[in-house]
């Protein structure tokens, strides 16, 4: 998914592998910088959603022919 130009799933993944790749990092932190991404993951993956593909009703379309 790309929003204003940046691939937010790209992003993600690059920032995945930094974090597993950094053998500096503390536990807690490698913990608390996950737990952030799949948040962020979760929220990307919302806006993806539509009348389409969830049970939202049409209404709560973006930019809907109305």
């Amino acid at each position: 998914m790309t929003i204003e130009n940046i691939d937010i799933e790209a992003s993600i993944e690059k920032a995945q592998i930094i974090i597993s790749e950094d053998k500096d990092m503390s536990p807690a932190s490698k913990s608390m910088f996950e737990i952030l991404i799949l948040i962020i993951t979760l929220l990307v993956n919302r806006l993806n959603l539509n009348s389409r593909n969830s049970s939202k009703p049409p209404s709560c379309d973006r930019n809907r022919a109305k």
